[in-house]
């Protein structure tokens, strides 16, 4: 059994559901198996994963939300219960072997340490094996892998050669576990979870794929989605009647947007397309090894294409660096546009543009984010068993949702839902089965409900109507809107049965259908744990945190890869790092602490024989201060002492640089981050592991060549 799951890809992607990009391994399964084209995850990844992995509404599991923004309320704890046993436990407890390969982003980040506990890693939810990273994104060029509960380097190449890509990467893993468990146990079943990097930030892609897509965007966003359109209707994965949801009014027509933008917004669309279709073709390759193993016509393949719409997150001109984005940072466009051929490489992490994003949700309203409406929770799925269902050209249409996965898996392996697991009582299943539409596409729908909220985005399909909460904000406005009390939404109001594409509104038509579809939101809502409907920064109270009360941080040995949970807090008030160094004669280099790296971070290094205090707040903004002094042999006290104007987020800073306690240098820092130093790798002394944070050293030749004897954090 293969679960696949890709990341941010819209319904009006890929070519399968007749987008723009290219997936021949998907189209490839759809002919040999079915396509659902009324298919929904839940508008964002953390919760769509948990509902995939558990059958359960994702609140009912604390997983209301993606795990980096947890809050104190149980349906948004982050914290998978064991009340809630995973698809993989039970398939791994009735004798499979199981493995998980790509994104994990399902473990609260209080636990993602060496500390553990592991019982919410991959390893403890039901994988025997799992290789890939545990945060919301990586770079494919550099990741921040774990392999079981261990961080490891990424290879410096391919199995085939080729230069290293987090895709070619999982790939290699997943057909090295197929073909072992092929030689030592070929009769054992196995279940396979391959979650892709792709197509979430950052869309890198290796040159060769690139090259591919140079000016297959160029028509812009509004001629690509009409033709995308007009594909979908041939293809027949949407209704002829369907009507193609409109532009929004904040986002400009392709031929308003200036000559340079366009040329700008085309290379970010073109990095996104060559980074799902180089990992749809790396998929191909797990498919040729079930084949070669001779399990492929036995095997149940699941392909989700995204687990929520393509995102606007980049808004209206997307982002070189999606820490942009999550620190508030604008990006200067006349400096991206001179880097442009740098887009996809690994000097750039680039977040899709919001027009592009818009555009492959055809033929929906909205996008990832957006819970209430189509364009972030209807996903393309294919369902191929090459031995048990006959390939089927009509799609099928019955309503269903992410967590209908681990039911249908337990209906066709045989495995009934337990009472109790390992000595804990289950939570009921929420998911419904959809192997009864295997053998017939016309066979009545069995999914009467489901509620939807995300980002206080709120949704309800009730019996073929759709309730939503109209967004308050759109990705294209150029100044914040105030959160509105949740009393003053606006409701809307569809007939799915007649409006497939969400494009009539009929609130004001149907004031009775409206009072009684509310009141049955605010009933679900209750029943699954999504009350109380709260903003990300509400409700803080009762998160764990592994630093609470920490005012110290000491370290006599060398560590690596500790996440931003479990070290020295340094995004607010002052801090002091004191190093006790010994140098040799021949001098030192190297590396005594770094947390982050070439896309956001700090570091406090030696290099030609100076003491240096790096703070890089996402190129071009790279700041250092450096010690006037050159540190001659022996034993001193490396002193870096930062001071904040103000407490305001991100305000300016003051660097002092010390020797055996006699001042050697200052520097300003003129913007610190804001919201995260970095989660796309960890915390290091003595070295910086994956990435470095400034140019005056590689991450290969970071370590400290002197003695680092101790590091103290100090905050004020």
């Amino acid at each position: 059994m293969l679960v696949i799951l890709t990341d941010d890809v819209g319904y009006g992607a890929s070519s399968t559901f007749g987008g723009p990009v290219p997936t021949p391994t998907l189209d490839a399964l759809a002919r040999a198996g079915l396509r659902y084209n009324r298919f929904h995850t839940t508008a964002i990844c953390s919760p769509t994963r948990a509902s995939l992995l558990t059958g359960r509404t994702p609140h009912d599991v604390g997983v209301g939300l993606v795990t980096n923004l947890a809050t104190g309320y149980p349906g948004y704890s982050s914290a998978i219960p064991k009340s809630a046993a995973t698809v993989a436990q039970l398939l791994r407890a009735s004798g499979w072997s199981t493995a998980m390969f790509g994104k994990g982003h399902i473990t609260p980040e209080w636990e993602l340490s060496q500390a553990g506990p592991f019982d919410r890693w991959p390893t403890g939810l039901g994988f025997d094996y799992f290789y890939g990273f545990l945060g919301a994104d990586s770079s494919a060029w550099e990741p921040w892998l774990v392999e079981g509960t261990r961080n490891v380097p990424p290879p410096v190449r391919l199995a085939d050669g080729t230069p290293y890509h987090l895709e070619g990467d999982l790939a290699d893993h997943a057909v090295r576990w197929l073909e072992a468990q092929h030689a030592a146990a070929p009769a054992k079943p196995v279940f396979m979870y391959y979650a892709t990097g792709a197509a979430h930030a950052p869309n890198h892609a290796p040159r060769d794929w690139l090259e591919r897509f140079r000016g297959r965007f160029d028509a812009g966003w509004d001629r690509v989605r009409a033709e995308t359109y007009a594909r979908q209707k041939a293809l027949g994965v949407v209704p002829r009647e369907a009507a193609l949801s409109p532009r929004p009014a904040s986002l400009p027509a392709w031929d308003s947007v200036p000559a340079d933008r366009q040329r700008l917004y085309a290379r970010f669309i073109e990095a996104y397309a060559a980074s799902l279709s180089y990992a749809d073709a790396q998929l191909g390759r797990v498919i040729d090894a079930l084949k070669r193993t001779g399990r492929y016509e036995n095997t149940l393949i699941v392909y989700v294409q995204g687990d929520n719409g393509a995102s606007t997150e980049g808004r209206m001109h997307g982002r070189m660096f999606e820490q942009s984005g999550v620190n508030n940072l604008d990006e200067d466009l006349d400096w991206v546009t001179a880097r442009i051929d740098a887009l996809g490489g690994p000097e750039t992490y680039p977040l899709l543009t919001g027009g592009w994003g818009w555009a492959l949700n055809a033929p929906f309203p909205w996008a990832k984010r957006a819970a209430s409406h189509l364009g972030g929770t209807r996903n393309g799925l294919v369902i191929a068993w090459p031995s048990r269902i006959a390939a089927d050209a009509a799609v099928r249409s019955q309503f269903h949702h992410v967590s209908d996965l681990m039911p249908t898996i337990l209906e066709v392996t045989g495995i009934s839902p337990p009472d109790q697991f390992l000595g804990v009582k289950q939570q009921p299943l929420d998911g419904i089965s959809l192997a009864y539409t295997f053998g017939d596409a016309r066979a009545p729908e069995r999914r009467r409900t489901q509620v939807f909220e995300v980002f206080e985005n709120m949704g309800l399909y009730h019996e073929g109507w759709l309730l939503s909460s109209t967004p308050t904000s759109s990705p294209w406005d150029s100044a914040a809107v105030p959160r509105q009390p949740l009393a003053q939404r606006r409701w809307e109001l569809y007939d799915l049965a007649r409006d497939y594409s969400q494009t009539r509104d009929l609130a004001s038509r149907e004031p009775r259908r409206l009072a009684a579809m509310q009141a049955l939101f605010w009933e679900e809502a209750m029943r699954h744990q999504i009350l109380p409907i709260h903003s990300p920064t509400e409700g803080r109270d009762g998160v764990p945190s592994l630093n609470a009360g920490r005012r110290e941080f000491k370290y006599t040995d060398s560590v690596t890869d500790l996440p931003e949970s479990a070290a020295p807090p340094t995004m607010q008030g002052a801090f002091t790092i004191r190093a006790e160094v010994a140098i040799p004669a021949a001098g030192a280099r190297g590396v005594l602490v770094a947390h982050g790296g070439r896309y956001g971070g700090y570091a406090f290094y030696v290099h030609e024989g100076r003491a240096v205090f790096a703070y890089n707040a996402v190129p071009p903004r790279l700041y250092a201060a450096r010690s006037e002094a050159v540190l001659a042999p022996g034993v001193h006290t490396l002193v870096a002492r930062v001071v904040p104007d103000s407490k305001a987020p991100g305000a300016p800073a003051t660097v002092t640089l010390s020797i055996d306690g006699a001042v050697s240098g200052s520097g300003r820092i003129a913007q610190r981050l804001t919201q995260w130093l970095s989660h796309t790798e960890g915390f290091d002394v003595g070295e910086d592991r994956v990435t470095a944070v400034s140019g005056d050293y590689s991450a290969a030749e970071s370590r400290f060549t002197g003695t680092l004897t101790s590091l103290t954090f100090t905050l004020d």
